[in-house]
């Protein structure tokens, strides 16, 4: 497989799927490629290079998990010691979730997205506060249930084990495999980072975005970016526990605890080709088959831009592909995306000793033409549901008019209209919020003392108690002289 074909076929695929700027990285045994393509975001951008840095969004998970595996590995923890341990007495019975838990979507804990985006407070607060006064539908270790709350709750009390801040833990690890470009924080210097790019139709061309912000909460899956050269050293790792300036950084068992599944995953939760089939989620990686092979795959989203992972154990063969526009996965398209038809082409290509070239892109699924128009509330409704409400676990919520009249949802740094629609109250949240279609926010019950919110999907509504608001002074009256 000659670079120079590989390099003509992704140019064909990024014109294909109107990709502003990609990487491409390739290994297998001792071979290294890393190619660049592309802008790094608009037109006229700087062109992207080996270095630049792309934001990992959920493909943090695997990194995280080698940084806890070295805890393991000095005997610090292990993956199955119980940790909170009557932390949601509201829940299932509970024998409390370990790190292998925790790290594979198989806590039972729900996501609860709006409370990470709202960013409202820490995890360690989480933890030790907020936490009991939540709910879970599921006890650990019996179904999976996507969870970046859960992934967060492991990271903290890694940090609270290692005896020292989950950035360092980090970084330390990254130092080690030789990730040189790798940035850790809520958004990356201006320098050789990647910026999401449109297609603007009208200027026939790319255009630039704004690179978003991860919240302090999240910063441990949001907040790390790789470059191309660090993601190769990264798959060297995970393929073999080795690298080449430090040698042997993980044995094989602990190697392969983190490759090994710990929970099935419905076929509906892989957002992957039609021909990855899951098997079941490890710790930080999806396991599953294609055609005849075994593999490890993860994808990953932030501000706009998004990466895909392929290992092969086996046959010691990783690849990366990173771009920094949204081209999310269709399942039901051919192929998949521009990541899976670059990434399971050159597999196949590595693999079957045949020609690299990517499959051209088939049409695309019709997506709804829009959703239901919501209306305001009804004025009697909204005038009982307008003020404070307070609740142990999420904190203050308030409905408010804002300045244009418009009534409104607000929780720290969140804000969203309230509208009315096929007769329930709901948030609709704005474009961009990391929220949106995640934490569907329902008003279902308004009374004069509480509101019921459904803050979760997959648990029954939270009570909100009124905080009463603040009554006024009495004026004296003064005497005359």
């Amino acid at each position: 497989m000659r670079t120079e074909d590989v390099v003509a076929a992704v140019d064909v695929a990024m014109a294909q799927w109107r990709i502003a700027g990609a990487t491409v990285v390739v290994v297998r045994d001792d071979d290294t490629w890393v190619l660049p393509r592309g802008h790094r975001g608009g037109a006229g951008s700087p062109p992207t290079s080996a270095h630049t840095v792309y934001p990992m969004g959920c493909l943090s998970r695997c990194v995280g998990a080698a940084t806890v595996a070295r805890l393991v590995r000095e005997g610090v923890t292990s993956w199955d010691a119980p940790h909170l341990v009557g932390a949601m007495p509201a829940g299932p019975p509970d024998r409390g979730c370990s790190l292998g838990d925790l790290m594979s979507h198989s806590s039972g804990i729900p996501t609860y997205t709006i409370l990470l985006d709202a960013d409202a407070v820490s995890i360690a607060d989480i933890a030790a506060h907020r936490l009991r006064h939540l709910t879970a539908r599921w006890g650990p270790g019996t179904r999976y249930v996507h969870s970046e709350l859960s992934y967060l709750l492991a990271c903290h009390l890694a940090s609270e084990l290692g005896g020292q801040g989950w950035r360092s833990m980090l970084s330390a690890l990254l130092t080690d495999v030789a990730a040189k470009d790798a940035y850790l924080g809520r958004a990356p210097a201006p320098g050789d980072a990647a910026r999401p790019a449109i297609w603007g139709a009208e200027a026939g061309a790319f255009l630039s975005q704004p690179i978003g912000t991860a919240s302090a909460l999240a910063e441990p899956i949001d907040g790390l970016w790789l470059s191309g050269s660090d993601m190769a050293a990264l798959i060297r790792f995970f393929l073999t526990g080795c690298t080449p300036d430090r040698g042997r950084l993980l044995g094989a068992e602990h190697l392969d605890r983190i490759r090994q599944s710990r929970i099935k995953v419905p076929r509906f939760a892989s957002p992957h080709a039609a021909d990855v089939v899951p098997q079941g989620y490890a710790l930080g990686w999806l396991e599953a088959s294609r055609h005849t092979r075994r593999l490890l795959v993860h994808s990953g989203t932030a501000s706009g831009m998004r990466g895909l992972v392929v290992l092969l154990p086996a046959e010691r063969v990783g690849v990366g592909v990173f771009c920094n526009v949204d081209d999310p996965h269709v399942p039901t398209g051919q192929p998949c995306c521009f990541r899976c038809a670059v990434a399971f082409g050159l597999v196949d290509a590595l693999l079957d000793r045949r020609p690299f070239v990517v499959p051209e892109r088939g049409p695309r699924p019709v997506a709804p033409t829009g959703t239901i128009a919501g209306t305001r509330p009804e004025p009697d409704i909204w005038q009982r549901l307008r003020g404070d409400y307070e609740h142990p676990g999420f904190g203050r919520v308030t409905f408010v008019d804002d300045s244009s009249g418009q009534a409104t949802f607000r929780y720290a740094s969140l804000s969203a209209a309230v509208c009315a629609r096929s007769g329930t109250l709901a948030v609709d949240w704005p474009p961009g919020q990391a929220a949106t279609g995640q934490s569907p926010l329902v008003v279902e019950g308004v009374d004069a003392d509480h509101v019921d919110l459904r803050m979760e999907s997959s648990v029954a509504p939270f009570r909100f108690v009124r905080v009463p608001a603040p009554s006024a002074a009495p004026v004296r009256a003064r005497r005359g002289r």
